[in-house]
């Protein structure tokens, strides 16, 4: 809990955060940090255009809606962007204090680094084990995507950063948001420990993909040749592509449907407003069947069934590669896999009940 001081603002209790609280009259104070230094309150509040008065109280409530504990000071030093430490220094020169040229403010740069490999690892294992025959191209794919600037300055801004971060720019840069969520997952890793850090990424990151066309966003070209290689490689015969509808020759709004067929069987079909397209949608459904990506598949996994998987499991072994790519090799890969997964709580036998003996 908290009181008020004389001028009305909170000021928190030993009880719930440690150390002592950031307001105006503490702008210029250092506090060690690995033999480092950073300064211990921020100069500018983003939304109203104010100097902040309780840093502390800030971050604390930025933990608490995120159901994290951000009082450690690794979360202190992951807001502070490397721009505004050359900005420090670049004042405190200007102002001649003494030894301010040999003054080294630490920044958020190793935390940054830190959170992007638990972010690389941890999405790659995750999207192995919701899709393991999409071949490993597709998933450097989704991993890339997740890891792209605006996605991860659009996650950043909507969890409240903006007001937490001390930069030069006003307001943050697209890349500076990026930036700190990263080094936020790299603090959350080294206060919490690495499982803790990629439960947050599973929460507030990889949900990011519940929206996304994932044939689109890899846009693999020249599908019916992988059509036929992977055949090939399988053993059947080549793809073949017949006429099965067709309707509005004449008009600005013809269709056609296109099927695939190989040994005589069905393997895709897709609609296009002429035959070259229509062809061409044919092979990518095609493609979608064999990678288990339809729009029907079954849904990616969250909550307490993503959180038992075996991350270690999935991240070191990638999934075949597209030029090696057969679905007898994706199906003993996968079932490899499983005999190392923990068996969930819905996949238990059930509990056979006990006769009483009275």
């Amino acid at each position: 809990m908290g009181c008020q001081d004389k001028e009305g603002f909170f000021q928190p209790s030993s009880r719930s955060w440690t150390g002592t609280a950031a307001t105006s009259r503490h702008l210029a104070e250092l506090v060690p940090f690995h033999g480092s230094f950073y300064v211990d309150a921020p100069q500018f509040n983003y939304s109203t255009k104010t100097v902040r008065r309780n840093y502390e109280a800030e971050l604390y409530a930025f933990g608490q809606r995120l159901g994290e504990n951000t009082t450690g000071p690794a979360f202190r030093l992951a807001f502070i962007h490397e721009s505004y430490a050359r900005q420090e220094i670049e004042r405190r020169k200007q102002l001649q204090i003494e030894d301010a040229h040999q003054m080294v403010f630490a920044d958020q740069g190793a935390l940054r680094d830190a959170g992007a490999d638990i972010v690389q690892h941890y999405i790659s294992a995750i999207c192995r084990f919701n899709l393991p025959y999409l071949p490993e191209e597709g998933i450097e794919t989704l991993t890339k995507y997740l890891l792209k600037t605006d996605v991860l300055a659009n996650v950043s801004r909507h969890i409240g950063t903006s007001d937490l971060i001390q930069c030069a720019e006003l307001p943050p840069y697209e890349t500076t948001l990026a930036d700190t969520l990263l080094a936020v997952i790299g603090a959350l890793a080294e206060e919490s420990g690495t499982t803790r850090a990629q439960h947050f990424v599973l929460d507030f990151l990889v949900t990011s993909l519940l929206d996304v066309d994932i044939d689109e966003l890899w846009g693999l070209k020249n599908p019916m040749s992988v059509v036929a290689d992977i055949l090939q490689r399988e053993g059947r015969a080549e793809p073949e592509t017949r006429l099965l509808r067709r309707a509005g020759d004449a008009t600005p709004e013809a269709i056609f449907l296109i099927g695939v067929y190989s040994d005589k069987k069905l393997i895709g079909q897709s609609f296009g407003e002429t035959l070259l397209i229509a062809e061409e949608m044919a092979a990518r459904e095609t493609l979608r069947n064999f990678f288990r990506t339809t729009p029907s598949r079954k849904p990616m996994v969250f909550g307490k069934q993503a959180r038992a998987v075996n991350v270690p499991v999935w991240s070191n072994t990638p999934n075949l590669r597209l030029a090696d790519w057969t679905e007898v090799d994706c199906k003993g890969l996968l079932d490899s896999r499983l005999t190392q997964e923990p068996l969930l709580e819905q996949q238990q036998p059930p509990k056979k009940a006990q006769i009483s003996s009275s």
